[in-house]
């Protein structure tokens, strides 16, 4: 297939040159050779040099669109360089709309350049051909060198591979009749594999019987050692637990909870019993049943001091100190006391003032007169006071008897009372009174009031 492709290429090649038409060759040669031509003039150059660059693009993809935008742009230079007008034809203007306004000669010249450009292009292409035909021969040549070297080369590898099989034949016959000694030897062998593996399975279940009671006692062995550790580690934690409860409510706020509290701790010990035998009893003891162990038993542990200290802080909350109650009684009731003594020391001040008892006597002369009959303002005055003296000890007596907030109490409303009573109140006016030369009446010294007027 290598070999006949090269062939083909060329035939193609000849079909090629077979088709082109030489006039149409000449014809456009001529006209490129006019345009560069043109494209050298200093002035007008530029324009004939975009539209040059223009055939070179559009003659890779040629239609009839690229076809009339290659003659327009000839046009225009050819119309520029004559110094004739050019309707305006942009790239986005289609060919119908630039040849529209275009005059006689214009028009002829763009039909003129339309045959021209196809002219240009057959040129272009049979020259681009031509160069692509070169390169393939060249190449074709350079390959063709190449493939006669590898078809030598080929040719010397099948003798040398031909001389392989020859040898590689008298080997595999060697090889066969090695191969038969060799399965009279290999038979024997399995024979002897057969008596050897039959002799190791034998031993491999007695190893299984021996491993598998090895295996039974150190399951004993690790559950043993797992439980003791466990009931180990179990005592002196709840030993600490013990200790702590006792220390934590040593004192009166706290002792109420102490046998929650070590109720807590022997349901802590029969909670962690109870997760040991139900884990440790399983049928394949394993790593996990430590950890699984270890786990639950942190939890019960963790869930019995929170319900610990829940109850330990409800407690202290909860807790009524009644010997600082009665204490603050006690207060009260001292306090009532010394109010007691005060008003009783008060009293007994007045009692023993003379200046009362002459105010007395003038107020029992005042009161008899002369008509010996008593004044009804005086007896008012008299049961206002009597009246004042007994709410006054039945307040004293309330005070005594009434705990501190009660006295508390009491003492807010008898204030409230006194704000609320005090507008009624009499007013009372200090009167200066001479006092007499005359003794008198006195009821510690025993003296009548008739000794006193026979003495007048």
């Amino acid at each position: 297939m290598a070999i006949h492709y090269p062939f083909l290429l060329l035939s193609a090649v000849c079909l090629w040159r077979a088709r082109s038409d030489p006039s149409e060759i000449e014809k456009g040669r001529n006209q490129l050779q006019l345009l560069q031509n043109f494209a050298q003039h200093p002035r007008y150059g530029d324009c004939w040099r975009k539209a040059l660059l223009r055939v070179d693009v559009g003659c890779k993809q040629l239609n009839e669109e690229e076809q009339s935008r290659i003659a327009l742009a000839f046009t225009h230079c050819h119309l520029e360089r004559s110094g004739r007008d050019f309707p305006v034809c942009t790239e986005r203007s289609t060919v119908r709309q630039c040849t529209h306004g275009m005059d006689t000669v214009a028009f002829n010249a763009y039909t003129e350049f339309f045959t021209h450009a196809h002219s240009i292009c057959y040129y272009l292409q049979n020259e681009l051909w031509q160069e692509k035909t070169q390169d393939i021969i060249l190449r074709l040549t350079v390959n063709s060198d190449s493939v006669a070297k590898q078809l030598e080369a080929t040719n010397l590898m099948a003798e040398e591979m031909m001389q392989a099989q020859n040898a590689t034949l008298q080997s595999q016959e060697e090889i066969l009749r090695n191969g038969h000694l060799l399965k009279k030897t290999l038979q024997e062998s399995t024979m002897g594999v057969r008596q050897a593996f039959e002799e190791m399975q034998q031993s491999a279940s007695e190893q299984r019987l021996l491993f598998s009671e090895i295996f039974n006692r150190i399951t004993y062995l690790h559950q043993f050692v797992v439980g003791e550790s466990n009931t180990l580690y179990s005592f002196l934690y709840n030993l600490m637990g013990c200790g702590a409860v006792f220390l934590v409510t040593s004192t009166q706020r706290t002792a109420g909870a102490r046998l929650v509290l070590f109720g807590l701790v022997a349901a802590n010990i029969y909670t962690e019993r109870m997760i040991c035998a139900y884990i440790l009893g399983g049928s394949q003891p394993t790593y996990d049943q430590t950890e699984s162990v270890t786990f639950w038993i942190g939890m019960a542990r963790k869930i019995s001091i929170s319900l610990g200290l829940l109850v330990l802080l409800y407690v202290s909350l909860t807790h009524r100190d009644v010997q600082r109650q009665s204490l603050e009684v006690l207060h009260g009731l001292q306090e009532t006391k010394a109010e007691l003594q005060s008003i009783i020391r008060e009293a007994e001040k007045l009692l023993n003032k003379p200046e009362n008892f002459q105010e007395k006597f003038l107020k029992e002369d005042l009161i008899f007169g002369d008509s010996g009959i008593p004044d009804p303002s005086f007896m008012q005055d008299v049961m206002d006071s009597e009246s004042l003296r007994d709410s006054v000890y039945s307040v004293q007596l309330a005070q005594v008897t009434s705990t501190p907030r009660r006295r508390a109490r009491s003492r807010s409303r008898s204030a409230s009372r006194r704000r609320s009573s005090r507008p009624s109140e009499p007013a009372v006016y200090n009167i200066p009174v001479t006092e007499p030369v005359t003794p008198r009446y006195n009821l510690r010294s025993g003296a009548s009031i008739n000794n006193s007027r026979s003495g007048l």
